[in-house]
């Protein structure tokens, strides 16, 4: 699930599916302004991209 997520974000359109265990990490990098979510698909933002190390590192953090 982990290498999913992460290979998802480096993706243009993102991912959908269950992202639970990412849940706070995902609120937070939400409410910064750097992930977007169109009630389907979960993906950076233009900022996200350009701060996608400290994106990733918190979600490594966070992995199951």
């Amino acid at each position: 699930m982990s290498e999913r997520f992460f290979l998802g974000l480096r993706l243009a359109e993102g991912i959908e599916g269950e992202w639970a265990p990412f849940d706070d990490a995902i609120r937070r990098f939400l409410a910064e302004g750097l992930l977007e979510f169109d009630g389907r698909r979960l993906r950076l933002t233009s900022r996200g991209v350009l701060l996608s190390n400290e994106v990733f590192a918190e979600f490594v953090r966070a992995a199951p």
